[in-house]
Parts: structure tokens; C-alpha cells; sequence
């Protein structure tokens, strides 16, 4: 005869089975609903739009919504976008009519610190239905929490940047935008989703060999290092020539086409929310803190007297570049900062320690990486030098493959041109 403790056991173990089963199963359902909510929440939004109210939140941002030609305020020609973005105002040439173009096919793609992006096809209508030939795949954001006037704010920032910075083929193009009960972000979609990831999906395939043959997008070779070290740059010097300090520059805010071009994303949008622990985040990697240059610790200072600018873009570039080179690797791996991670990164980079040369970093590149985290902003390079400095390095290694490079980003500018059509 069996024990009776053995069966008691015995039950106990498939309850306890039945419960875990039973718990992953409702939070499985919960989250596919709710992303499915959020899906059909979008789509209402868009395509209904002319049957719901503004709220306040959107009604407290309409004097952002008045036109202006030159978009700049007279008198702020000068500033620097971050300075003036309070300022600035919406191109209504981007507009959406929601008369005239229809969204379907939604999925959802992924969620950021305040928005949340779905991939999308846009079409045109015409009087006998859609214009399926004219499509167009985009990205359409859409704030967190869409009721949160803060986050309304936040998108409305992000837009009127979008306006004004305008299109260059290492950044990511606006293509509309959309009043609704809500501000929406319609912008380019890019394939190969960031460079972060799409670096250590192709670890295995990494082929030591300076140029690559045509191997379908799989093998990564050191002349597509240098390019993605070379655009980024070549990206991050046009909104210098903007006046728009991007505050979060980081690979997981690079995108990749399937050519291999990139596109800066999210950039002026890491400024200072009223909620400091954006930067104070002690465990979490995602957050920008080992991008941070040292100047821009002072968090015991007012907001508005940290500084960040060009100099400190570099910096953050300089991780990047480690980024890149690592094929991935997350900056300052592997070090115990407990019990504090914040104020210990902190003390290790103010006494002058920096990150390690990456694998497939060459000693030049390294030398070159260590002058961006120069602790004296001043003499840190600028993104022209920091260009140049890749391309003559593409040049010297594979200057057939620079032209084709240079190809490439030229055909990139004339597809965002027909954006605009």
C-alpha cells in the first residue's frame, strides 16, 4: 500500500504544477490582450479621428500646432534646438489628412521610454478604394501613456525636432504626422531594426576578411565596422550643423537598412524629464548612464545647468564606437559597481578609467576611441574629425568599397526627397 505522506506529497507537487501552469498561461493571454487593445487602440485612433475630441492634453499643446513657415521663432535663428524647442512649431505640410490615407496591418514592434512604435503600411485612398501600388511601409509612434500631458509634451518636442532638423540620409526621415485624440509620428521604417542587435545576431558569422562577398546580409566584415563608425558620424556632424545635440546617442538608437545604411534615431529627446531616476537608474543597462560623459554626473546640480552639447555627444560616441568593434559587447561589462552602480561608474570614470580595447578594434582605432573620452571636453574631437577620420580608413583598406558606400547613401537621400511627394 502506498505511503500516505508519499501521496500527500504527491499532491502537493501537482497543485503546485497546475498553479505555476495556470499562472504562465493568464499572463500570456493578459499581454497578448492587452497588446491587441493597444493595436486596435491605434487603429481607432487614426482612422476615427474626425469623430473624437482633443483632450486637454492635446488642446494644451495647440500653440504648438500653428503654422510657421521658417518653423523658427524670430530671434531664436541662432539658438540651438534644445535651447528653443519650447519654441518651435509644427510643419503642417506633414500633416495627415485621415481623409485621404488609410493605415493597416498593424503590429506591434516595441516600446521605448515614453512611446510605444508600430509598424505600419500607409496608403492613399482614391475614390474606388486604396492605392495599393502607392504604399509605403512606415513607423507610427504613439506616447506611453497618450492621457499623460507630460508624455504629449514629450511627443510634441520630438516632432517639432523632426521638423526642423529635416532629412539626411544618416538620420530618420519624418514622413507625417497625425492629430488625432493624440499625437502621432509617422516615420521611416528600417528593416533591420538596431545596430546594437542586429551586431551580436551576426557574432558567428563575423569574417575576419576586409571585405565581405555576397553572402545575404549574413557575414560582417571589418569594412562594415568602419562604415557604420563612418555614417554615424557622418550623421551626428549634420545635426551639429543643425544645432541639435542628440543628449542619447547609443547604438540601440541606430537603426539598419538592409543595404547596411544606418539611421540616427530619437536624437535632442533624452533631455531632463522631471523624474531624474531617467538617468539615475542603478541596475539597468537600457538606460543611458554608460553613455553619459563625466560632465553630465552632476546630478545634484539644477537641470538646466548640466551640460550637455556636442563635446559630450562625442563622448557618447566614443561608446559606440565600442559598441561597434565589441560587435555588441555592453560598455563596462562584467565590473561590479555594488552597492551603489550609479555613484561607483561614476567614481570609475571621473578617475580616468576607461573602457578596454574591443576585439576587432585595431590599436589606431583604439588610440582614436580613448582621445573621445578625453576628461577635458575641450579636447575631445569634433564629428567632422571623427568622419574623416573613417573615412580615410575606409579609403586606405577598400576604396571601391567607399564609392560603392558613397552610392549608397546618395541613392538613401533621393528615396527621403520622394517622401515629401
Amino acid at each position: 500500500m502506498i505511503d500516505r505522506n508519499i501521496l500527500v506529497i504527491f499532491y502537493c507537487i501537482v497543485v503546485i504544477a497546475l498553479s505555476v501552469l495556470f499562472y504562465y498561461v493568464w499572463k500570456f493571454y493578459y499581454l497578448r490582450k492587452e497588446e491587441h487593445e493597444e493595436t486596435r487602440s491605434l487603429e481607432s485612433g487614426i482612422i476615427h479621428s474626425s469623430s473624437q475630441k482633443t483632450p486637454s492634453s492635446v488642446r494644451e499643446n495647440e500653440s504648438l500646432l500653428q503654422a510657421n513657415e521658417e518653423n523658427v521663432p524670430i530671434g531664436l535663428e541662432t539658438e540651438p534646438i534644445n535651447a528653443i524647442i519650447k519654441n518651435l512649431k509644427f510643419d503642417e505640410r506633414f500633416e495627415i489628412d485621415v481623409n485621404k490615407f488609410s493605415f493597416y496591418n498593424l503590429s506591434f514592434l516595441g516600446n521605448g521610454y515614453y512611446g510605444k512604435v508600430f509598424k505600419e503600411r500607409m496608403h492613399k485612398k482614391q475614390k474606388n478604394g486604396l492605392d495599393s501600388e502607392n504604399s509605403l511601409e512606415v513607423a507610427v509612434k504613439r506616447a506611453l501613456r497618450p492621457e499623460d500631458p507630460s508624455e504629449q509634451q514629450l511627443m510634441c518636442e520630438e516632432l517639432n525636432v523632426m521638423c526642423v532638423v529635416g532629412k539626411h540620409p544618416n538620420i530618420l526621415a519624418l514622413i507625417r504626422w497625425i492629430r488625432t485624440n493624440e499625437i502621432l509620428i509617422v516615420s521611416e521604417f528600417v528593416e533591420k531594426g538596431d545596430l546594437v542587435e542586429y551586431l551580436r545576431a551576426r557574432r558567428r558569422y563575423f569574417n575576419k576578411d576586409i571585405v565581405c562577398v555576397e553572402d545575404n546580409g549574413r557575414l560582417l566584415c571589418p569594412t562594415d565596422l568602419l562604415s557604420f563608425a563612418f555614417q554615424i558620424a557622418n550623421g551626428m556632424k549634420f545635426l551639429g550643423n543643425v544645432a541639435c545635440v542628440h543628449r542619447d546617442l547609443a547604438l540601440r538608437n541606430v537603426f539598419v537598412k538592409r543595404n547596411r545604411i544606418i539611421r540616427i534615431a530619437d536624437f535632442g529627446l533624452a533631455r531632463w524629464h522631471e523624474n531624474k531616476e531617467y538617468y539615475r537608474k542603478k541596475t539597468d543597462v537600457g538606460f543611458p548612464m554608460k553613455w553619459l560623459a563625466p560632465e553630465c554626473f552632476e546630478f545634484e546640480q539644477e537641470r538646466e545647468n548640466i551640460k550637455f552639447d556636442s563635446k559630450s555627444d562625442i563622448w557618447s560616441y566614443g561608446v559606440c564606437l565600442y559598441e561597434i568593434f565589441s560587435l555588441g559587447v555592453s560598455p563596462y561589462e562584467g565590473l561590479d559597481f555594488r552597492p551603489d552602480y550609479f555613484q561607483g561608474l561614476m567614481k570609475y570614470v571621473r578617475d580616468g578609467n576607461q573602457l578596454p580595447s574591443p576585439e576587432h578594434g585595431s590599436d589606431k582605432i583604439y588610440e582614436f576611441m580613448q582621445s573621445c573620452w578625453n576628461l577635458n571636453p575641450d579636447k575631445r574631437p569634433v564629428f567632422s574629425e571623427c568622419r574623416d577620420f573613417f573615412q580615410k580608413l575606409l579609403q586606405q583598406v577598400s576604396k571601391p568599397f567607399f564609392e560603392n558606400l558613397l552610392k549608397e547613401i546618395q541613392n538613401e537621400e533621393k528615396l527621403q526627397t520622394s517622401y515629401d511627394n
